[in-house]
């Protein structure tokens, strides 16, 4: 399952959020699973001190590792994503 994730932060924490999010970077770099592996990867809406990413199969332990990393420079609302195929399929499914 894909997860989406909306990320906001105030302008005045924009180097905090920079410094950390180079160290997130570097971890995936050297292959880490620590935090979540991307799909989507982050992009600022134009104007605005707000992210969206898209992440892949994230675990329980691999969002909360990203939320306790960015503490309490950013704030997360994760949404998770169904593939609509699948979810067609399994309705029918379940309807007959």
């Amino acid at each position: 399952m894909k997860v989406l994730a909306f990320v906001e932060f105030r302008p005045e924490d924009f180097q905090k959020v920079a410094e950390k999010f180079r160290l997130v970077q570097a971890e995936r770099q050297k292959g880490s699973e620590k935090f979540p592996k991307l799909v989507f990867p982050p992009h600022v809406f134009s104007g605005e001190f707000k992210i969206v990413v898209i992440f892949e199969d994230p675990t329980e332990e691999q969002l909360n590792n990203l939320m306790i990393h960015y503490l309490p420079v950013l704030t997360f609302n994760f949404v998770p994503l169904t593939d609509y195929a699948n979810f067609v399929e399994q309705y029918i499914k379940v309807k007959k």
